[in-house]
């Protein structure tokens, strides 16, 4: 038996990226692994906004950077956690840790680049495709935390999607 030296080891961010990628392929090992380890708080706050950076391109605009759609894709997200958190009928978890939950969602992005090599006509496809899967991580994540079932869970979710989106238009 060693001695305990008191040092904790934090998780580098290339471990937490890559648990952040299991959960994306639905393993709920991943989610209890980011349900109960509170050393990856950081890493999945810089992971979140890393993957707002990754350049796309947009079927209805020429750029691939812009500041308004960086910033619009922090509010919509937040915008939807925050609704999604007050529709839990028994809070049994804190805001912080419901937006921690969530944050590992935004790993899809980094399949974005892949529409430099689609035709215009094939990236809403693309995009309609990685906006169903964030649904649909959405639903897996939020049954997991109330207990609320798939179909009460998507009614939720979709609920919470549409507000959100009529927020961020409203700004």
């Amino acid at each position: 038996m060693g001695q305990n030296s008191g040092e904790i080891r934090y998780p580098g961010i290339i471990e937490t990226f890559l648990c952040c990628i299991r959960l994306v392929f639905f393993s709920e090992k991943a989610f209890f692994r980011i349900y109960i380890d509170s050393r990856l708080n950081y890493n999945l706050i810089t992971i979140f906004l890393l993957t707002l950076l990754i350049p796309y391109k947009s079927a209805n605009s020429e750029q691939i950077y812009d500041f308004e759609n960086i910033m619009s894709g922090i509010f919509m997200t937040l915008f939807f956690i925050l609704f999604l958190y007050l529709l839990i009928p028994r809070k049994k978890v804190s805001l912080l840790f419901f937006i921690k939950l969530f944050l590992p969602l935004e790993v899809i992005n980094i399949f974005a680049p892949i529409t430099f090599l689609l035709e215009k006509d094939y990236i809403q496809y693309f995009g309609i495709f990685l906006l169903s899967w964030y649904l649909a991580l959405s639903v897996f994540i939020y049954s997991r935390i109330t207990g609320i079932r798939y179909f009460g869970s998507s009614l939720l979710v979709m609920l919470s999607f549409f507000v959100s989106n009529i927020m961020v238009a409203l700004f």
